[in-house]
């Protein structure tokens, strides 16, 4: 699997330059984190005190040339509670424009 994802990777940042040297685009990028304790008596596997990891990741493509214009974001959020607790969360998110003026 990790052989078939560096393959991807560089077959995706390939791309992203070809098309970034013919067109006028930019590129936007983010990626936070953050980690604490916390402690729940609600739920059964949340019972006790443990860490709580957040890490957020941000990518925007924008296109831009007098005819048209477009832009595609994709993030990210996983959230980890605990080492060794069974509760985690994925949330991922995507969007996408295009707009080109009509006489």
């Amino acid at each position: 699997m990790t052989f078939s994802f560096i393959r991807v990777k560089y077959i995706f940042l390939i791309t992203l330059l070809f098309f970034s040297s013919v067109s006028y685009s930019q590129i936007d990028w983010r990626l936070s984190g953050e980690t604490g304790f916390f402690k729940s008596s609600g739920d059964e596997t949340l019972q006790k005190e443990n860490m709580l990891s957040l890490f957020d990741g941000f990518l925007k493509y924008n296109y831009d040339t007098d005819k048209r214009t477009a832009s595609l974001s994709f993030r990210a959020r996983p959230e980890f509670y605990g080492f060794t607790n069974s509760v985690n969360f994925l949330k991922l998110k995507a969007e996408g424009e295009y707009y080109q003026p009509e006489e």
